[in-house]
């Protein structure tokens, strides 16, 4: 007579959610890298570290090689490294909301119109600031929200819309605008 024990054995277990919503949020610095003033990232200089310099004159292939040091632009480190992340986030398997901020400051939230822009209109618009608070609103936002599902966006304020009259924006009818991503294997 059995006395009702069992062993089951699991391997991997996954609970179902009732609709999607994004499993990460991902805050880029890929905006932010781009919108330095041309003032600014003339005085960024290179630190010792960011130049390679070369053993002889030749190189692999014999091809001559400068004795200069091969100098690597910050800016354009740090942009490469942003879009390294978001491979990588888009490689997981995982649903994402990547946000790319404007330059953030510490203004208070909710006082600036906010507005996301995709795609080549991203890479123009990232211009301005945007509040930290505004940004963290944004980010508890998109966690139950099924629009904000493989997006990828540039936040910033809006050079054309009035001060935000109501206490908050509704974040969940301007992700609505959003294009989700296509899935493309890298």
């Amino acid at each position: 007579k059995s006395e009702g024990n069992f062993y089951l054995s699991f391997a991997h277990m996954k609970a179902y959610r009732e609709r999607d919503e994004p499993e990460i949020v991902y805050l880029s610095g890929g905006a932010a890298a781009g919108e330095l003033a041309a003032g600014d990232a003339a005085e960024l200089k290179p630190p010792e570290s960011a130049t390679a310099e070369h053993g002889g004159n030749t190189g692999e292939e014999g091809q001559e090689l400068s004795d200069e040091p091969a100098v690597i632009n910050p800016l354009e480190a740090r942009r490469k490294n942003a879009a390294s992340c978001e491979r990588v986030v888009r490689s997981s398997g995982l649903t994402y909301f990547i946000v790319r901020p404007a330059i953030l400051d510490d203004l208070p939230g909710g006082v600036r119109r906010l507005v996301f822009t995709q795609g080549a209109a991203a890479d123009a618009r990232a211009r301005g600031s945007v509040s930290r608070a505004d940004v963290a609103e944004v980010v508890v936002r998109s966690l139950l929200d099924p629009r904000a599902c493989n997006v990828a966006c540039t936040l910033s304020e809006s050079d054309y819309l009035p001060a935000a009259e109501e206490e908050t924006q509704d974040i969940s009818k301007m992700l609505e605008v959003l294009q989700p991503e296509q899935e493309t294997v890298q």
